[in-house]
């Protein structure tokens, strides 16, 4: 039997601790394939976090400190998300920012679809609002994903997104600040590398 696609999933936090944590929950179970990792690009602010240092133990995670949030550069998520991606060691990237939350089952979607040839992938997003009574849920955005879509705003890819390493390096990473992650989407779109949208 073939040993599922390893996967380098990367999160920039600054500052978001128990949102992070709450992230390990849902993502450290689904790193099922050797060489699996979660690269977690910490701002230096954050060393003598006591809930880092309990995190950092389980050894699917790779800790980096960068001071990407010092100066008064506007991109420093971007810097963060491009950092972790030069460092990863998988040929799949996986991008979910530290206040996304990652649902059960979606990393072995996102195998799939680089199984079957994708060179990006983006998922449903459901809203999440905060209450003293327990976080209500939305009903989640669902696409049926056109080639087009996202250069005209008719999609948006936004919480999990993951491309294939070569085409990071092929279009230089995320480069724009605000909305990097929507600017890297549509010029994958245009450069016709193939995007697939999860679950179909």
């Amino acid at each position: 039997m073939p040993v599922p696609i390893p996967m380098s999933v990367i999160t920039p936090t600054r500052r978001r601790w128990p949102d992070v944590d709450r992230q390990a929950r849902s993502l450290l179970p689904q790193l099922t394939s050797p060489g699996d990792e979660w690269i977690v690009v910490i701002d230096r602010d954050e060393e003598g976090s006591i809930a880092l240092r309990e995190l950092l133990r389980d050894r699917r995670i790779r800790p980096n400190w960068l001071n990407y949030a010092s100066g008064n550069s506007l991109d420093y998520v971007n810097r963060a998300r491009n950092f972790g991606a030069a460092v990863a060691s998988q040929d799949y990237l996986v991008e979910v920012d530290d206040h996304d939350f990652v649902a059960d089952g979606a990393l072995p979607l996102v195998r799939e679809a680089f199984e079957r040839g994708a060179d990006y992938v983006f998922g449903d997003v459901a809203r999440r609002i905060p209450s003293s009574g327990g976080d209500v849920i939305l009903e989640p955005q669902h696409w049926k994903y056109v080639p087009g879509m996202i250069a005209t705003g008719a999609v948006r890819p936004l919480g999990l997104r993951a491309v294939r390493a070569a085409v990071w390096r092929a279009l230089n990473g995320w480069q724009v600040w605000p909305g990097g992650d929507l600017d890297f989407a549509i010029r994958v779109e245009r450069c016709g590398f193939r995007i697939t949208h999860i679950p179909e």
